[in-house]
């Protein structure tokens, strides 16, 4: 898939929705890594040397790049736990709006 065309809140809830267990690899100008669900629930990220929601707020806001969904049989270890998806995406989304009003100011 393309982020050109679909957000990457968009894709997390679709492999949500479908309770798919696997990575989703993610390529972007400035970050590559990859999310790993278990049963539509994000358990784990990389992205280069980050991990987890380092890794995750790296790819937060992606409007170019690629990325591809791999099911897999075994589920992952958990290092991620959040009660839902989006409660995680939007910590981090506020996290990231309080960085850039205290740089700004």
């Amino acid at each position: 898939g393309d982020f050109a065309v679909v957000s990457l809140f968009d894709v997390i809830q679709m492999i949500e929705n479908s309770r798919l267990t696997g990575i989703l690899e993610i390529v972007l100008p400035k970050a590559k890594g990859e999310v790993n669900f278990n049963d539509g629930q994000i358990a784990g990220a990389k992205a280069g040397s980050a991990i987890d929601l380092e890794a995750l707020d790296k790819f937060m806001g992606a409007t170019e790049g690629t990325f591809e969904f791999r099911k897999t049989e075994q589920p992952f270890e958990r290092t991620i736990n959040a009660g839902s998806n989006a409660g995680l995406l939007l910590d981090l989304l506020r996290g990231k709006d309080e960085e850039g009003a205290i740089l700004k100011d």
